[in-house]
């Protein structure tokens, strides 16, 4: 069950349960749940600590469904006392910093009054898709701000608010990264790839995000270099939620898989094109380790991960097996620094094609390799 339909069955859930006077406001209500067990080593406690999508959440998102609806948004702010215009509150636009298929990316500032420094921030247009209904759009827009807001973490782009803008149109505003994205920078190698000392510290910067999200409750869905913010100091960020999964909420005890490939062809999972559905979490896992390749070798591994494909065919018969060392020559050629044997072996975990032993973010966070890799 994907996370919309989970959303609207929870959200009347959390309706009934006030018109009951169980609770007056989202998440005060308490509920008798010694009878519960425990489920993937998480207790219920502690597992509400950590999810990113919570009752407040919730009722955040079914109000500006509504709002959206009714086309009646000035702010994100639930404790917002005055309507603001996006000039007025984050400063005028200075250019386009960025172009997709939901829009475009511009650059606004405004003066602290305060510290009195030019503060930037990027805004992120969400325009509503051909043919998409107004309720979908909203469910959309609202799902994908609410969880970028709720992930609050170094490595990954913060958002503060959404807004409609003088001509009508929703925007994100985000925490603006002035160091471009890994794509770029990747590309002015001329298909060499990034140093092995840079590569590494992007690589345990993106999977410090992740592991965050991942015992959150969320899945990215669309890891790529594209999708990697840098700052000028370095940092590493993980951006854009449009197609994230919420695969477990604090009022859920299961993992929710998902279904349908999700992502770029590149960097999307064997299992997404032949299983009816799948871990988000082990889809996350396969693409960042095509990330890492795609960083150490300056170019794509291969168009589609299906048999199909002659590159990805080669890998397969290359990968180690049946204690046959591997001979896959981007991971074998990779033998600088103390712990290159460690990163080959983890590498080549994160991109077995079984999901079911697949490495976890975990196991790749707790690796010898990265454990070494000091942040650039």
């Amino acid at each position: 069950m994907d996370f919309q339909r989970r959303l609207s069955i929870q959200s009347r859930k959390t309706f009934d349960e006030e018109d009951e006077d169980r609770s007056s406001s989202f998440g005060d209500g308490e509920e008798d749940d010694s009878e519960e067990t425990e489920d993937d080593d998480y207790e219920d406690d502690e597992f509400k600590e950590q999810a990113a999508i919570g009752d407040d959440q919730l009722n955040l998102i079914n109000k500006l469904v509504e709002k959206i609806k009714t086309d009646d948004v000035d702010s994100s702010s639930t404790n917002a006392t005055k309507s603001y215009k996006l000039t007025e509150k984050y400063g005028k636009p200075q250019g386009i910093i960025g172009k997709g298929t939901y829009g475009i990316v511009k650059l606004v500032s405004k003066v602290d009054t305060a510290s009195k420094r030019e503060m930037f921030y990027a805004v992120k247009e969400l325009r509503k898709r051909d043919n998409e209904d107004v309720q979908h759009f909203a469910t959309r827009l609202t799902s994908e701000f609410v969880i970028s807001n709720s992930l609050q973490h170094l490595n990954i782009v913060r958002t503060f608010d959404l807004m409609k803008n003088s001509s009508g149109i929703y925007s994100e505003i985000m925490e603006y990264c002035a160091g471009g994205d890994l794509y770029n920078l990747i590309s002015k190698t001329n298909r060499e790839g990034l140093l092995s000392l840079e590569a590494d510290c992007f690589m345990k910067q993106v999977t410090n995000g992740l592991d965050y999200m991942h015992a959150r409750g969320v899945a990215h869905c669309d890891i790529k270099p594209e999708n990697i913010l840098l700052t000028t100091q370095g940092v590493a960020k993980i951006s854009d939620f449009g197609t994230s999964a919420v695969f477990r909420t604090a009022w859920e005890k299961e993992c929710h898989f998902s279904q349908g490939a999700c992502g770029s062809e590149p960097y999307v999972a064997p299992e997404e094109f032949i299983c009816n559905e799948y871990d988000p979490r082990a889809a996350d896992v396969w693409a960042l380790g095509v990330l890492y390749l795609t960083m150490a070798t300056g170019t794509y591994l291969w168009p589609v991960a299906k048999l199909s494909e002659p590159l990805y065919e080669d890998y397969i018969e290359t990968r180690p097996q049946q204690g046959k060392p591997g001979t896959f020559v981007p991971i074998e050629s990779m033998k600088s620094g103390a712990y290159y044997k460690s990163r080959k072996a983890t590498v080549y975990g994160m991109l077995d094609p079984n999901p079911s032993t697949r490495l976890t973010i975990e196991q790749v966070m707790k690796s010898s390799w990265l454990q070494q890799v000091r942040l650039c």
